[in-house]
């Protein structure tokens, strides 16, 4: 995986690691240390699973979790889509 830290103007912090094809996880620091985190290209629920280590070192803590439309796909479905044809 690859990944980075940016520090932001107005004082936030932003990594982003970058996994298999186009899968995402971003993760944004407030400057009071409030944690947001973002998955972007994993279908269905895998992304608690894969992401669960990560919310632990950082605090384990979850005051709110809102689900993209991507983890309500079909995990099989979108596996067909990625296979080449």
């Amino acid at each position: 995986m690859l990944g980075w830290l940016s520090r932001l103007e107005d004082g936030r912090a932003t990594s982003t690691i970058r996994g298999v094809a186009d899968e995402v996880v971003e993760v944004n620091i407030g400057p009071d240390g409030t944690v947001a985190m973002a998955v972007r290209g994993v279908a269905g629920m895998e992304c608690l699973t894969q992401t669960e280590a990560l919310v632990q070192l950082l605090g384990g803590d979850i005051e709110s979790r809102e689900l993209t439309d991507e983890a309500y796909l079909d995990v099989e479905q979108d596996a067909e889509g990625r296979l080449w044809h």
